[in-house]
């Protein structure tokens, strides 16, 4: 399950030579934002000595970068998964039924098998949303958005999620649309939290 052939995913002239740009500091013009890649390539930095000093060739670099760097980000989104469900109040055998459906589902584990930008919205998802839920129950006590600790890190996992792709920019803007529909109250307070 964990081997493909990147060279069959979708695009993969672009990802692929985007990541190659990256690590060899050259410019590239790409629609997607670089910070997927520059992940990828700062976590593959050992990979991509080996290829500079000619151990391992080019698809093999790319292969075992994105094998490697999105392991990592696929840990991360299972951490972000069980956290977000300890925060939700799920209990223990709750939680690892939570992970194993947000992680272990065939879609989740072929998007982390390819190069692409999604990965990294993906595994920032649980964690903006833990960051969401802190801020708005600090709001619902008449916290300062700015003095709460988790207002920093939503707006940068938000903004980075926003900018990396347009299906980022989707996401964000449908979590903003869902915020006023499920909170409670009146729209005009509603609309103002969520300016806030």
């Amino acid at each position: 399950a964990w081997w493909f052939d990147i060279t069959r995913q979708a695009d993969p002239y672009f990802h692929h030579a985007y990541v190659i740009a990256i690590v060899n500091l050259q410019g590239f013009e790409y629609y997607a934002a670089p910070y997927y890649y520059l992940v990828v390539a700062l976590l593959s930095s050992p990979l991509a000595a080996l290829s500079r000093f000619h151990l391992i060739d080019g698809p093999a670099f790319l292969a075992l970068a994105a094998m490697w760097s999105n392991t990592v980000l696929l840990v991360l989104y299972a951490f972000g998964c069980m956290a977000l469900a300890r925060h939700l109040r799920f209990r223990p055998s709750e939680r690892l039924i939570y992970v194993g459906l947000c992680c272990f589902v065939p879609i989740v584990e072929r998007a982390f098998s390819f190069l692409r930008p999604e990965n990294l919205i993906l595994m920032l998802a649980p964690w903006a949303t833990i960051f969401i839920l802190i801020c708005w129950r600090a709001m619902r006590f008449s916290v300062p958005g700015l003095r709460n600790p988790a207002f920093w890190p939503a707006v940068a996992s938000l903004g980075v999620m926003a900018t990396q792709k347009m299906s980022g920019l989707a996401m964000v803007g449908g979590l903003g649309i869902l915020s006023v529909l499920l909170m409670r109250g009146p729209l005009v307070r509603r609309l103002a939290w969520l300016w806030r």
